[in-house]
């Protein structure tokens, strides 16, 4: 009987592969203790995840990796570098994704800070078209009576 559809990546023993699951589900439960912290975690992960208490319990603990539909839901949360991080943290991918998430913030905190300066001036600009008016009023003389 052929192996093909086993699920097993070319190279390497099946007891690769078990360490690579094994790392996988330590580097998983790490990721989801960071994220939901101890309090109530196991009762929000069910939530977020629509998973059993059994299985948000193991993937706390590292000792059970998730299937590929809730990657995607952690992906859909907590966006892709997460992912990355916990299934490649050593990759180029996982660099590159983390140097683009590093670049949105930086950009988003930028527009932030330049729509703050524009509202500024627009408020220095507000405060100084007030005063003018008075000033014209009192430069404004009207043409003598003919």
């Amino acid at each position: 009987m052929s192996k093909k559809g086993s699920g097993l990546q070319r190279g390497g023993t099946p007891q690769e592969h078990l360490g690579v699951r094994d790392a996988v589900a330590a580097r998983w439960g790490a990721f989801l203790r960071g994220q939901y912290g101890t309090r109530h975690a196991t009762k929000r992960i069910m939530r977020d995840f629509n998973v059993e208490t059994r299985t948000a319990k193991s993937w706390l603990t590292g000792d059970v990796t998730p299937q590929l539909s809730s990657f995607m839901v952690a992906a859909r949360l907590f966006g892709i570098t997460a992912v990355l991080g916990v299934l490649f943290p050593e990759t180029e991918e996982f660099e590159k994704s983390t140097l683009r998430d590093d670049l949105f913030a930086l950009r988003s905190q930028l527009d932030a800070l330049s729509e703050k300066l524009d509202m500024t001036k627009l408020g220095e600009l507000d405060h100084d078209a007030a005063k003018k008016p008075e000033e014209k009023n009192l430069s404004r003389r009207r043409p003598p009576d003919r």
